[in-house]
């Protein structure tokens, strides 16, 4: 059901955003959010897809935010609508919308999910 998946992608939003580094994580994220400012190369593969999508968040004209936060909330923005795509898929495959918000669930609030959002 396209509700229940909209509003479990909402609620995940609302967490991520709520625990999101506001500034640069350890890792190859000071190099990443360099290369997003810039529209940069980052190291092989590159990650071109994810550059000139993190580029645009970085340009969003949030007050009071940094430009590691903007591009740290692409993160979590994607790591909601994966959840959300994926209750929305395992919802129709298996006929049951809650079992695909369980599903969806499980995903966006599994530490590694989650630590790779925030």
């Amino acid at each position: 059901d396209l509700l229940l998946s909209t509003a479990l992608s909402a609620v995940t939003l609302a967490a991520y955003v709520h625990t999101l580094c506001p500034g640069t994580p350890g890792g190859d994220a000071g190099e990443l959010l360099q290369v997003a400012l810039e529209l940069g190369i980052a190291h092989p593969p590159g990650y071109p897809l994810w550059t000139m999508m993190a580029h645009g968040f970085s340009r969003l004209p949030l007050r009071n935010t940094t430009a590691a936060w903007r591009v740290n909330l692409s993160s979590a923005v994607y790591g909601a609508l994966a959840a959300g795509t994926l209750s929305l898929g395992v919802g129709s495959w298996s006929g049951s919308p809650w079992a695909g918000v369980a599903a969806g669930g499980a995903f966006a609030f599994s530490p590694l999910v989650w630590e790779y959002s925030v």
